[in-house]
Formats: C-alpha cells, sequence, structure tokens
C-alpha cells in the first residue's frame, strides 16, 4: 500500500474493537480499541506489532492519553478510566470517574485531566491522586465536545458545528476563552504540533 506522499504500510495489527486513538511511548502504543478497552501493543519492531497487554473498560474506549505510570481512557458510557500501566503486562484500574455525558476525549496535565464529554461540554477534573478525581469544573461548551489537548497553558477543544475553541488555563478552575475558528465541517478531534 503507497500514496501520492511516499507513505507506505509498514506492519499491520489487527484490533477487535474498532481502534479509536493512540498513544505511542517506548516501543509501546497504547490503544483506545472501543469495545475492547485499552491495548497495548509493542511497536519496537513496526513489521511486527505484538500485543502486550489489555485493559477491558466498561464501556467504548474513545480516548487516551499517557501521564507518569497511568493511561488516562475517555470510555463513551463510564467517563474518564484511569489505568495503571507500569507493567504494560498486567494493566490494572486506578481511579475513575463517570463523567454526565459520553467521554470521547482527555488530556492530562499538572495532575488535571480535560475530559470532552458529548454533548456536556467539558469535565475539568483533578488527578493528582489517580484512586479518586475529584470535578473542579463542569465548563459547557456551546457545541458538542468532542476532542480536547492541551499546549502549555491553552486548551484547545473540537466542539463540533460550533468549531475549534481554545482557552486560557492558566488557572484550571477558571478557563478564558481567548479564540474560536469556524470549521467547514463537523470539528471532532484536534491535536497539537
Amino acid at each position: 500500500l503507497s500514496n501520492t506522499a511516499g507513505m507506505s504500510l509498514v506492519g499491520v495489527y489487527n484490533m477487535a474493537g474498532d481502534a479509536a486513538d493512540v498513544a505511542v511511548l517506548g516501543g509501546l502504543a497504547y490503544v483506545a480499541d472501543g469495545a475492547a478497552g485499552l491495548v497495548i501493543l509493542d511497536v519496537s519492531d513496526p513489521m511486527t506489532p505484538s500485543r502486550v497487554g489489555s485493559f477491558d473498560t466498561p464501556g467504548t474506549a474513545k480516548g487516551v492519553v499517557l501521564d507518569g505510570r497511568f493511561a488516562y481512557i475517555a470510555d463513551d458510557f463510564k467517563g474518564l478510566q484511569i489505568i495503571d500501566v507500569s507493567n504494560p503486562i498486567l494493566p490494572r484500574l486506578a481511579g475513575k470517574y463517570d463523567t454526565p455525558g459520553r467521554a470521547v476525549g482527555v488530556s492530562v496535565t499538572d495532575g488535571v485531566a480535560y475530559v470532552a464529554d458529548l454533548n456536556r461540554g467539558l469535565q475539568i477534573l483533578d488527578v493528582s491522586n489517580p484512586a479518586a478525581p475529584k470535578l473542579l469544573l463542569n465548563y459547557a461548551t456551546p457545541g458538542a465536545a468532542g476532542g480536547v489537548v492541551v499546549d502549555n497553558d491553552r486548551l484547545y477543544v473540537a466542539d463540533g458545528f460550533a468549531g475549534l475553541l481554545e482557552f486560557d488555563i492558566t488557572d484550571p478552575v477558571a478557563p478564558i476563552q481567548t479564540g474560536r475558528v469556524f470549521t467547514p465541517g463537523v470539528a471532532a478531534a484536534v491535536t497539537v504540533s
């Protein structure tokens, strides 16, 4: 398989669910694999990826981000699931917080998790103690929050038909909207590079 950009397929691993998101660190890929939950793959040899471990979240894993020894999973029907992946062969549940809507995206920085909760906006949680996450703020966005990413003191939210929102999160419990771009379609995900 190749395309005009010169990219070619190197390796394949057939997932059990519907892979929705991935985070890669140190030769391991952490996949939010839909109904199959979190799947951890060894991708150190990209030609032959292999399964290392997994953790079946209670709903549908839609988003994943890594912070320290934890994988934070946005679970469509059960909110934020915090998985200790210090032993990737045997990941275990460290904590959870059931958001009011459908968690579909997550970003974490400085002990704070920002969860895109479809049709319920942004759920801002204190995860400094992963075993006992606490709600700091429920911030209603104008659209349907589908994706979220933190970049330093800026937060970006893909907010459905409301487009892309930018916030100053110098104070995480008092986000200030600093920008908005209307997209031609539905903004569902966002990344910063």
